[in-house]
Formats: C-alpha cells, sequence, structure tokens
C-alpha cells in the first residue's frame, strides 16, 4: 500500500476507551507538523459515550496528551468504508473487520506489523490493558507510541 495517499485513518480496539484512544491521540499530536491527515478511532464492542479509561487518562498525561475529550464510538460500515487505512490492535479485531467487510483487506494493517523490534508473528497483538494496573497501561502506552513512530516514517 501507498501510505503517501492516505487522507483518512481509523484506529479499531474492542471498546474504545484505551488502546485506540492512545493511538488516535499520539498519531494526531506527531502528524501535527506533517500533514492534514484526518485521524479517528472506535472500537468493535464500544458503549457509545463511555469516557477513556482512568488509567489511560493518567499513563497519556505522562506524555502531555490529554485524552479526556475522547468519548468512545462503536464501528459501523460507514467508518470502515471511509477510511483509507484501517490500524487495529489485534487480529481479533482485523478479522472482525474482514467478516463484516472482506472487501477492504488491503487497508487493514495490525499497529504493530509497523514495529520493526516484534520477533514473531505471534507477538503482533497488542492487548487489552483494561483491568490492569497502571504499569501494564505504561507498557502498552509505549508499545502504541514506538509502533506510531515507525509507521509516521511511512507517510
Amino acid at each position: 500500500m501507498d501510505f503517501k495517499n492516505i487522507k483518512s485513518i481509523l484506529f479499531v480496539c474492542t471498546g474504545n476507551s484505551c488502546r485506540s484512544i492512545m493511538a488516535e491521540d499520539f498519531l494526531r499530536d506527531m502528524l501535527s507538523q506533517k500533514r492534514e491527515i484526518s485521524v479517528s478511532s472506535c472500537g468493535i464492542a464500544a458503549f457509545e459515550g463511555m469516557m477513556p479509561a482512568p488509567e489511560a487518562v493518567s499513563v497519556m498525561e505522562e506524555e502531555g496528551i490529554d485524552i479526556t475529550y475522547h468519548r468512545a464510538r462503536r464501528i459501523d460500515d460507514d467508518m470502515i468504508k471511509n477510511s483509507d487505512l484501517i490500524l487495529v490492535m489485534t487480529n481479533n479485531h482485523k478479522n472482525d473487520i474482514l467478516d463484516r467487510m472482506p472487501e477492504v483487506k488491503d487497508r487493514v494493517y495490525l499497529l504493530r506489523e509497523f514495529d520493526d523490534s516484534v520477533q514473531s508473528i505471534l507477538d503482533l497483538d497488542i492487548d487489552d490493558p483494561v483491568g490492569s494496573g497502571i504499569e501494564f497501561y505504561r507498557n502498552i502506552r509505549d508499545i502504541i507510541k514506538k509502533s506510531l513512530e515507525k509507521f509516521v516514517k511511512l507517510l
């Protein structure tokens, strides 16, 4: 895929309360000086309007990024159709999207595919930190940030 012509990116996780929000706001921050790309997020099983996980808010504040504004959105077919690129956190998210809309297979990637330090394809999933302690959230935040730093170089 030619990443140079991307105009819209959708991040997808399960609840749209931590991983996809972190990715959305990290990328928006990283692109602020680069070029105009629409960046959004949603969740496969999100509860519409849910606020971000408090731990996600805390670990992003440590990076100087405020995600308190965010409200969860559940994925729908229009979001999928209208996105040039869909970056998911796990293979299950990818499979869910492809089950709904197989024709988008060339636009759906695991975010961690861009992290060249990953040793095995078995390590491409970014685990859900919900219910875990703050250190696990920090670890997930750092994995997302590292993957995005590699990805941004392709834009």
